[in-house]
């Protein structure tokens, strides 16, 4: 969640009151729905606090959740644990009144937001909101704020919802990269819509796409569909930039959400040549949309010239593009099937559109030169239901 380095002694011999919070955490992962474990975790970050080795605070925030996605399955640990004890045999008894945080450090505020008790939890959100405006913010308490937001207690939520958008108008450019990273994790959670939006609108708010771009440059491919989706509400990529991301991305839905943006603007321009390099790359749904802007500006024809490409979703745009044309699509396929070197895409394509009177054509691909035609032969005699005959593969 953080730049800042895991703390030196986190590896190193550990301290006394450090083994103490760890034998504790211990206790409460395996008990969450006990109370009394909680209040000695808590008991025991606040000694650990108390000893002033900010050293060892730092290694039990490392510990607590070493990324977001731990601290979110720690605290439905706690819920379901909590949840499943209520009303059964082993009920838990809630005391009438609670005691108020030992401490509002670092390390209590944190454990405390996720205790079974909702009144503990409401003690640890204005503490959270104070921490946050230090300067540079704790980044590594964001997921415990973030996660209040979501709490199934109203009063809870609410003022952890007031929180955060307090924190995002006040320091936008240190916390909406770092919300971000949260916020997607959250966004499935039950009342988790409300911090996406809220960061959404925060990333927005920024100007130029320098938080964009760092988003995008994420390993987390939930994070880049989260940015690309915001940079395109913003409109803050030019067409280039688009075109660029639909090439390169990791991600198909990014390369799709990009790919039908550039497509789109690329098209309203007047930028066919930028379309024809699409159409012209590696990834299938990026040539298939780049195809369909084709024929959305009239090049039927030129479209019509891709019906053996690999991708059936690319060849079904070709498709129509030769019946806009006037022309057979299955004619089309019979009369590759006669070239001496046709494209694998069109010997699975006459399978997928022809008929079992077009298997001897395919058959005859079966000794081929090129392995890839002979793979391309097998699966369209299977796709006809053919059984092929058993031809051995020619030395390579």
């Amino acid at each position: 969640m953080s730049d800042t380095p895991e703390p030196q002694n986190a590896s190193a011999v550990r301290s006394a009151p450090l083994i103490r919070f760890q034998e504790a955490l211990v206790r409460a992962g395996t008990r969450s729905y006990e109370t009394r474990d909680w209040s000695d975790l808590i008991a025991a970050a606040r000694d650990l606090e108390a000893a002033g080795h900010l050293g060892d605070v730092g290694a039990a925030l490392h510990l607590l959740g070493e990324q977001p996605l731990a601290v979110l399955r720690r605290d439905a640990a706690v819920r379901s644990g909590y949840v499943h004890r209520v009303g059964g045999p082993g009920r838990i008894a809630r005391p009438a009144t609670i005691p108020p945080l030992p401490t509002t450090g670092p390390l209590v505020v944190a454990i405390a937001s996720l205790h079974p008790d909702g009144r503990v939890r409401a003690q640890t959100v204005r503490p959270l909101l104070n921490l946050l405006r230090q300067s540079p913010p704790p980044l590594e308490l964001l997921p415990y704020l973030v996660l209040r937001t979501t709490d199934w207690a109203p009063p809870v939520r609410n003022l952890a919802r007031a929180v955060l958008a307090v924190v995002l108008l006040e320091s936008p450019e240190d916390l909406v990269e770092a919300v971000a990273r949260v916020v997607v994790l959250t966004n499935g959670r039950k009342r988790g819509e409300v911090a996406h939006q809220q960061v959404l609108a925060a990333l927005l708010a920024l100007p130029g796409t320098t938080c964009f771009d760092r988003l995008l440059g994420s390993p987390d491919r939930r994070l880049r569909r989260f940015a690309m989706e915001a940079a395109l509400l913003a409109r803050r990529f030019p067409v280039e930039r688009l075109a660029a991301l639909a090439e390169t991305d990791s991600d198909q839905q990014v390369r799709g959400l990009a790919a039908e943006a550039a497509v789109r603007e690329a098209v309203w321009t007047d930028r066919l040549d930028l379309v024809r390099r699409l159409a012209a790359g590696h990834c299938p749904e990026v040539r298939a949309v780049a195809l369909t802007g084709l024929l959305r500006a009239g090049q039927a024809e030129e479209v019509a010239g891709f019906f053996g490409d690999p991708s059936q979703t690319v060849r079904a745009v070709s498709h129509e593009a030769i019946r806009r044309t006037g022309g057979d699509v299955l004619e089309h396929y019979r009369a590759a099937a006669r070239e001496p070197r046709p494209s694998p895409g069109a010997i699975v394509g006459l399978a997928e559109i022809g008929d079992r009177t077009d298997s001897d054509a395919v058959v005859a691909f079966l000794s081929h030169s090129r392995r890839e035609v002979r793979a391309a032969a097998r699966r369209a005699l299977r796709t006809l239901d053919v059984v092929p005959p058993l031809l051995r593969d020619p030395p390579r």
